[in-house]
């Protein structure tokens, strides 16, 4: 990885390193070592080098580097998943922690904290927000309802980041977010975002 970052973070695309056959969208080589390869795709519209393939080089074999890889030229792209990754990646850091270290406990919390039968809100408290998350039981699964509450003296979170945090909880379902207008029947508080799930 150090060496994917050292020859493209400056150069995307290395005049007379590109690989024959790997048109429209070309592919540029990427070389360590001996025998290791790589190819990597320049994404001119988000401005990202895709390191999408790597193996090793043993020229004429069956399974070289460079026969696999245009065998496979159909399955190699970046696809909505890795696009939506890469958004989560791109997200101020705290999404990022959201992602590794808390959605999916907070998810697996929220679907288990009850008094009797009624769920209890489950939260977290982030370096931009206090997310609020409660797990209704519905037919064997869950609705979620989140709450996004701003800090009380900003930075403030633009709808578009508070969608994203709420995304980030989403994905631990493989559900996609909606914005909704009321946290559990009441009049979200100044400044607050609520979704459901």
């Amino acid at each position: 990885m150090r060496r994917f970052r050292e020859q493209r973070q400056y150069d995307p695309e290395p005049l007379g390193q590109h690989i024959s056959e790997t048109q429209p969208r070309t592919l540029y080589k990427l070389r360590h070592g001996e025998r290791l390869r790589g190819a990597t795709w320049y994404n001119r519209f988000v401005g990202v080098v895709f390191l999408v393939a790597w193996g090793e080089h043993t020229s004429g074999a069956a399974d070289d580097f460079y026969q696999m890889l245009i065998e496979r030229l159909g399955d190699i792209y970046p696809d909505e998943v890795d696009y939506a990754a890469l958004e989560i990646w791109r997200a101020e850091r705290w999404i990022r922690d959201l992602q590794a270290n808390y959605a999916g406990g907070l998810v697996f919390d929220a679907q288990n904290r009850r008094i009797g039968t009624e769920p209890v809100p489950c939260s977290v408290e982030l370096e931009a927000c206090t997310l609020i998350l409660v797990a209704y039981p519905v037919d064997g699964d869950f609705i979620y309802l989140v709450r996004v509450d701003q800090p009380e003296t900003g930075p403030y979170l633009t709808l578009e980041t508070a969608a994203m945090a709420a995304q980030t909880l989403a994905q631990q379902v493989g559900r996609l977010a909606q914005q909704t207008w009321n946290w559990n029947g009441v009049q979200l508080p100044p400044g607050s975002y609520a979704f459901d799930f």
